[in-house]
């Protein structure tokens, strides 16, 4: 297909798609939400967890990118598959929407950049992998959360 000039229209755009990767995308956008059953306190304490992790990562030094996937990650151990993160430089907001007849839960941190210290960050990028190395079972989700924050607790407030 030759391209000169102008616009493609959605028809143009799909069979250039399809001649580029000999495919539609499959990447899915604008899906309705849908509530995945959790506790609603497990639901806000995955997003606590989450956010937290993103602010200590923030502050210690890491990038956006990293901050946005540890975030992702720790919302997906405890089953919030479409949680929304924006990450600024020195801002994290955080969205879980659960679906129709409910409101979303939307989080925010401004971090207090202090400068870079990259052992108590490796350790809390450490717990981000663990966190997402593991899909948390509904039973154990609270007690899960309980122990994540006390582990994220005692990194942040250790002297750098």
């Amino acid at each position: 297909m030759r391209v000169t000039g102008g616009m493609l229209g959605a028809a143009g755009v799909r069979r250039l798609t399809r001649q580029v990767l000999g495919k539609l995308p499959s990447t899915q956008v604008g899906m309705r939400a849908t509530d995945a059953g959790l506790d609603e306190a497990v639901v806000q304490g995955a997003l606590e967890l989450a956010l937290r992790l993103g602010e200590a990562m923030l502050a210690l030094g890491a990038s956006a990118a990293d901050v946005t996937s540890a975030i992702h990650r720790a919302a997906r151990a405890f089953g919030l598959l479409g949680c929304q993160a924006d990450v600024t430089f020195t801002s994290i907001t955080i969205s879980y929407d659960r679906g129709p007849g409910t409101f979303p839960i939307t989080l925010m941190r401004v971090a207090r950049i202090g400068g870079l210290d990259y052992g108590r960050l490796g350790r809390v990028m450490q717990v981000s992998r663990d966190i997402g190395a593991e899909r948390i079972p509904i039973d154990e989700a609270l007690s899960r959360l309980k122990e994540l924050h006390a582990t994220l607790d005692e990194i942040v407030s250790a002297p750098h």
